[in-house]
């Protein structure tokens, strides 16, 4: 028979099932463990975006297509589910248009790909400028200039 000495803390008290309030304390810590690391991993997920961007410029048409499918939708589509989790809307906001300007195409032109690093940048700003919520005066200018594209 088992001593369960190898399960965490939370699951050894008498034996019995894990205490609610324990379950939901773990759980808020992870989820503010999370949001503070958000702009540090978010930000290395914007550079490769940027850094993939400046190589489509120079690739072949299908090299190009690759590039933006692969690397930009597919990690401005994740930084789009993310952001508002972890108090970052705009981040959401932007990466729903970046995707939008990706998505069902095969081929991608030179101002297509202007307008994504255009969208990229903004998502840098963001998280350098630390814009969650609604990100005050900047953050909704960034929006506004969204809209009207």
């Amino acid at each position: 028979m088992s001593d369960y000495t190898d399960l965490p803390e939370i699951f050894k008290k008498n034996n019995s099932t894990p205490q609610p309030s324990a379950l939901e304390q773990q759980a808020t810590k992870v989820l503010t463990d999370l949001k503070e690391a958000y702009p540090e991993w978010t930000m290395v997920e914007v550079e490769a975006i940027l850094e993939a961007l400046q190589t489509a410029k120079k690739a072949s048409p299908k090299e190009r297509s690759k590039l933006l499918i692969e690397v930009v939708f597919r990690k401005s589509h994740d930084i789009k589910g993310q952001g508002t989790t972890f108090d970052y809307p705009l981040m959401t906001e932007v990466g729903q248009v970046l995707c939008d300007l990706l998505r069902h195409k095969e081929t991608f032109t030179d101002t297509e790909v202007k307008k994504a690093e255009t969208y990229a940048r903004m998502m840098q700003r963001i998280l350098k400028e630390q814009m969650v919520g609604k990100g005050g005066k900047a953050g909704q200018a960034l929006l506004k200039k969204i809209r009207e594209e």
